[in-house]
């Protein structure tokens, strides 16, 4: 069912995937993997460059906690440069307990966290809640498990983690819709095969910049007043 108009139909795990790849076409998916993992490598490089931020087993907790603050910046970098073809906004919940990026179009908005398990979708949270809310409506009248899409935009979740004995890079990142309770459908997107092109490749310039990137990410921090908020 076409649902590209914004009318009401059927979203189902086939149109979801549709939906997906529509939305995110195959290069667009592998923009945001390389920025989440280029998340995971700042986080990682300036918690190793930090001595007391690398101490003991406050390195594990201080890298965690830095990782979505690197990704933030990482993705609005990409977007910014036009690597996404995305607008960002850092948005607060309704009760202004944490801060999160959303990332958007007309036709969609994503969220971004980090989770536990490829299966897990977002801790709910106020924001998340309303954002299920605004354009799907779960159906289990009948248990198919569809769901009505209302209007647009299509709210996405793209989640990410690590295995636990390597929190120095994801080991899978989905990106999909979701409802209320489990998601509808979703691609790893880093699991997805791709041919390396000419402008694919990194210049050398730009590996060197890389490594001054710890300053820029507090500066990042600082600019957006979110050091002394809780990121989800």
């Amino acid at each position: 069912m076409d649902t590209s108009n914004g009318s009401s139909g059927i979203l189902n795990a086939e149109v979801a995937k549709e939906v997906i790849e529509r939305e995110f076409e195959a290069k667009i998916r592998r923009k945001l993997t390389e920025a989440i993992n280029q998340g995971y490598k700042l986080a990682d490089e300036h918690v190793k460059k930090e001595p007391f931020l690398s101490s003991g087993v406050f390195q594990i907790q201080t890298r965690g906690n830095l990782r979505p603050y690197a990704i933030w910046y990482e993705i609005k970098n990409y977007c910014n440069e036009g690597l996404l073809p995305f607008q960002c906004r850092v948005v607060p919940t309704r009760n202004k307990s944490f801060y999160y990026l959303q990332i958007f179009t007309d036709t969609m908005e994503l969220t971004i966290s980090a989770v536990q398990s490829p299966k897990n979708i977002a801790r709910p949270a106020l924001f998340r809640d309303s954002n299920h809310g605004l354009n799907q409506l779960v159906l289990d009248l009948y248990g198919t498990g569809d769901t009505i899409v209302k209007s647009l935009p299509y709210k996405f979740l793209l989640t990410h983690g690590h295995d636990g004995g390597n929190e120095y890079r994801p080991y899978f990142i989905n990106l999909g819709l979701p409802n209320e309770k489990r998601w509808i459908e979703k691609i790893n997107i880093l699991d997805e095969p791709y041919v390396i092109e000419k402008q694919d490749l990194v210049p050398e310039e730009k590996i060197e910049d890389s490594q001054n990137e710890g300053p820029k990410l507090v500066k990042f921090i600082e600019a957006n007043h979110i050091a002394d908020k809780e990121l989800k």
